[in-house]
């Protein structure tokens, strides 16, 4: 098969992400040229129609459809937002399906309780730091769980390791084996190294496994028997299809898995949820002590700050563990305190990193911290490997140089850097030849990076438009000691933002602005199911109730509130409201006061300060301003015991549009009891199921579904 020349051969779209829109599919069709010469529209025509034929529609149909009048040409409702439409396939839904079977099947490798037991004490006596009530519950149900699959939850610093020897060594002490796999090389050598245990990535042994020679297979590093227990740390990184392979191998040689990781820090794109849907389906293992840090209060509040709650930030903020910056000063001011605060806590010789949420924040800090210091490396500086290199090996031959790996300089000779390990504190000289190309000061790293790794102290730039739950989560707890946020922060406040009360609420605003979505990644399954809820909900019929009217009885709204604004506010600022992205949003609100007998001009100017109009204000959206301003229109309770804030439908009013009228009365009368939602099928919804084309696109379709 051959491509567009400049453009990738298709991979298959399932082993990239559980669902997917058109436009992928579309793009995926566009790059095929299966033969030279060929109608190249065709083709991508043929491709992108045979994967339709064969995918499922992961939203839900509506619970009330919208008559003709709101909707496109196509047949469209108006309330779909065009293109944003996602599919899966019968295979993803199956692979999910077979994990959740595999984690209720009881099959494979046990250990017998007495073992089990036995093991536990001898590792207490030998310890200084017995294992607590929750790492040994993880570690039986792990060893002695007996089901085909199980499920260990961690959350950061809960010493996932020691729980991990545990379960290895009664394992090997009930004649078992433990075999670790991770998603990456780097992630691989962690198992090795702590759990003491043999290691390779996952992929790997599957394709060991494809493809291998016998003898290969019979290997000790990559055999799997009936006694094998093969463990996955890191699950959460691991792609949905790469379980599934895994599994296979399991069931066809007898052996279990156990998956371990936590579900609120990030995934991979291609995992898609696997564990959190197991965990949802079966349930799981779950440690909930955490040792990390040296201030029992820390580690309390990072459990709530895992679980997206607000209550979190009031250690950070009474522990004084918080900053704030305007936005219109953060390239200044933020980013030199972040870095004065790192250089500090170096001079103090703790381990300390510098955080940001995208590779532009995180060269940023490193261009402040390189013109203080410069960008030559030298004794007790930090440095970061970026390539992989198995042949650069430490800690006795039994780690490699690992790709996010952060190193101290202890040495220089020429252009080699001799080095120690931050994770397991061997130690190995670094050729000049990959110094050159594939090292990095450790200054700085995203958010991505630093997960897995602990430090002493950590300072993280925090930008509510770019950061997630997920990251604060992660960022937040790589240091022992102390995890400082500096929060970029808005100035909607007509009052000084730079006044300590104000700024100190503004930072607590913007970490729970970043604290209350949920970014996680979701399987399928679970996507349905929310598309399920989503369309019977009363925010997603709301909206569209409250837009109806505008659309059919009130084309011109928006030219009016237009006119609104315009007679209201100063030239300077009244096209910056037209043109900013929350305008629609300003404009409905004014309208819902309009509809509720309000005077719009009198309830804007009562939103307006003269003083910010002035040349030196830092208001970056008034729009935003003005509509937190008005708030909701008043109202009265309604015959149809609709909320006040809820804008009744028009009343008097036919027009031509009587199917619209009656659907908005429809709408209005069972908003408080909604109706049903039908089933979504697992099967292909809505559309039939096809069988594919024969031709040169057949090849291509087989390859992005499978």
């Amino acid at each position: 098969m051959e491509t567009r020349k400049g453009k990738s051969a298709p991979k298959s779209l399932s082993r990239q992400r559980a669902e997917w829109r058109l436009a992928a599919i579309k793009i995926i069709g566009e790059i095929v040229n299966v033969h030279p010469g060929a109608d190249s529209q065709q083709i991508a025509d043929q491709v992108a129609q045979a994967v339709m034929a064969r995918v499922i529609a992961v939203s839900a149909p509506a619970p009330n459809p919208v008559p003709e009048q709101l909707r496109r040409q196509d047949g469209e409702s108006v309330y779909r937002v065009h293109g944003t439409e996602r599919f899966t396939s019968t295979r993803i839904l199956a692979i999910e399906d077979s994990l959740i079977d595999a984690a209720r099947t009881v099959a494979g490798f046990t250990v017998d309780p007495d073992t089990f037991t036995a093991t536990i004490e001898t590792l207490n006596v030998a310890s200084a730091y017995p294992l607590d009530a929750s790492r040994v519950e993880l570690a039986r149900r792990f060893a002695s769980g007996g089901r085909l699959l199980e499920v260990g939850i961690g959350p950061a610093g809960t010493a996932k390791t020691t729980a991990m020897r545990a379960f290895a060594r009664a394992v090997g002490a009930g004649g078992g084996r433990v075999l670790a796999l991770a998603p990456t090389e780097a992630a691989s050598t962690v198992p090795a190294e702590e759990i003491k245990v043999e290691a390779e990535t996952a992929h790997k042994l599957v394709n060991v496994h494809r493809h291998g020679s016998p003898e290969q297979q019979e290997s000790d590093q990559y055999r799997i028997d009936s006694n094998t227990v093969l463990l996955i740390d890191e699950a959460g990184m691991a792609s949905t299809p790469l379980l599934a392979d895994v599994l296979a191998l399991a069931q066809e040689h007898g052996a279990t898995i156990r998956l371990l990781d936590d579900p609120a820090q990030l995934a991979a794109v291609e995992s898609r949820g696997a564990l959190r849907l197991i965990e949802q389906r079966v349930g799981a293992s779950y440690l909930d002590q955490v040792h990390r840090f040296i201030d029992t209060d820390e580690a309390a509040a990072s459990l709530l700050l895992r679980d997206g709650a607000s209550a979190a930030l009031d250690f950070y903020v009474t522990a004084d563990r918080t900053r704030g910056g305007i936005r219109g000063g953060i390239r200044q001011s933020m980013l030199e305190e972040i870095y004065v605060a790192w250089a500090t806590d170096r001079m103090a010789n703790r381990h300390s990193i510098m955080v940001a949420g995208t590779n532009d924040e995180v060269a940023a800090l490193k261009a402040r911290a390189v013109l203080h210091d410069g960008n030559r490396a030298g004794l007790n500086d930090v440095i970061v490997t970026r390539q992989n290199d198995r042949k650069l090996r430490s800690n006795h031959g039994k780690d490699f140089v690992a790709k996010g790996d952060l190193w101290t300089i202890i040495d220089t000779e020429g252009g080699d850097l001799k080095v120690t390990s931050f994770r397991h504190g061997g130690v190995l000289t670094l050729p000049s030849e990959y110094v050159t190309t594939h090292v990095e000061l450790g200054y700085a790293a995203t958010i991505n990076r630093v997960q897995g790794m602990t430090v002493d102290t950590s300072h993280i730039l925090v930008d509510p438009q770019s950061s997630s739950r997920e990251q604060l989560y992660v960022a937040a707890t790589r240091g022992r000691e102390s995890n400082r946020m500096y929060a970029v922060v808005e100035e909607t406040l007509e009052v000084d933002a730079h006044a300590p009360d104000h700024l100190r609420t503004n930072i607590i605003d913007a970490l729970t602005a970043v604290l209350a979505p949920e970014s996680a990644e979701h399987s399928a399954t679970e996507e349905i199911q929310r598309a399920q809820d989503a369309a019977a909900s009363l925010s997603t019929r709301l909206p569209a109730h409250e837009a109806a009217p505008v659309r059919v009885y009130d084309p011109n709204q928006l030219k009016r509130m237009e006119a609104v604004v315009r007679d209201v506010l100063d030239t300077e600022i009244d096209d910056r409201v037209v043109r900013d992205e929350a305008w629609t949003h300003l404009a409905s609100g004014l309208a819902a006061h309009e509809v509720h007998g309000a005077d719009v001009r009198t309830q804007l100017t009562k939103a307006v300060r003269a003083e910010e109009g002035r040349p030196d204000s830092t208001v970056e959206s008034f729009a935003k301003i003005y509509h937190h301003r008005l708030g909701a229109a008043a109202g009265s309770q309604t015959e149809t015991r609709v909320p006040s804030w809820v804008s009744p439908p028009p009343a008097g009013v036919d027009g031509g549009n009587r199917e619209t009228c009656a659907w908005l009365g429809a709408r209005t009368h069972h908003a408080p009891e909604l109706p049903a939602q039908e089933p979504h099928p697992r099967g292909p919804a809505r559309r039939t199921v096809a069988q594919p084309p024969g031709g040169p696109a057949f090849e291509v379709v087989e390859q992005v579904l499978n």
